[in-house]
């Protein structure tokens, strides 16, 4: 199996809260969406999602982002 680009990521109240809403098929093609995205740097072939899905994944990719942005901006500079 692929070794992930991350180990970790912070999941947010607020992600399982829009989860909740959603069937168990959206909710798996969700977690899926996000998970391929955060360790493997996947992007998600937007057409193919629900709508449900698509507005989870615009909700949290910001989020994602900045927390992944800021996570290797503290660790660049502990390799020097």
């Amino acid at each position: 199996m692929e070794e992930p680009v991350r180990k970790s990521f912070i999941f947010y109240k607020s992600f399982v809260d829009m989860l909740s809403l959603m069937d168990d098929e959206q909710f798996r093609n969700s977690m899926m969406t996000l998970y391929n995205y955060v360790y493997f740097d996947i992007e998600p072939e937007i057409e193919e999602l629900s709508t449900e899905e698509k507005m989870f994944f615009y909700a949290v990719k910001p989020i994602v982002d900045a927390d992944i942005e800021k996570f290797e901006n503290r660790n660049k500079y502990k390799n020097y």
